[in-house]
């Protein structure tokens, strides 16, 4: 019996060190987290910011005369001033004036245009 209350104590010590080593051997989560919180934020609000400016300068197209019923996306990079328009057009000077009502929007530095023309009778 003796040799069995040994051996269940020795298991006890090793699993107790194997924890205590393994607890500590562990990263603080206190620690790590704020990061990963702060950079999900900042991320967040980035994409906040483009959302805002590509708005601006959609709006900034459908109120330009001539756009007629073109079908503009916008996609914007608030920091930087890029701007990609994407869509389908009736007629070819609308892409001209997407371009130039987009250009005139305070903050964009460059204009992308990926219109593509609408064949008539096309989807």
């Amino acid at each position: 019996m003796k040799p069995r209350l040994m051996i269940v104590v020795a298991g006890i010590v090793a699993l107790t060190s194997v924890t205590c080593y393994a607890q500590s051997a562990t990263p603080d989560t206190q620690t790590v987290k704020p990061t990963v919180t702060s950079s999900r934020s900042a991320k967040k609000a980035e994409r906040s910011e483009n959302r805002a400016f590509a708005k601006k300068v959609h709006q900034a197209i459908v109120k330009a005369p001539g756009i007629g019923n073109a079908q503009v996306t916008v996609f914007a990079k608030a920091k930087t001033g890029e701007v990609t328009l994407a869509g389908m057009i009736t007629d070819e000077s609308q892409d001209k004036v997407a371009v130039e009502a987009a250009r005139r929007v305070p903050g964009v530095t460059s204009v992308t245009s990926k219109l593509e023309l609408r064949m008539e009778g096309g989807q």
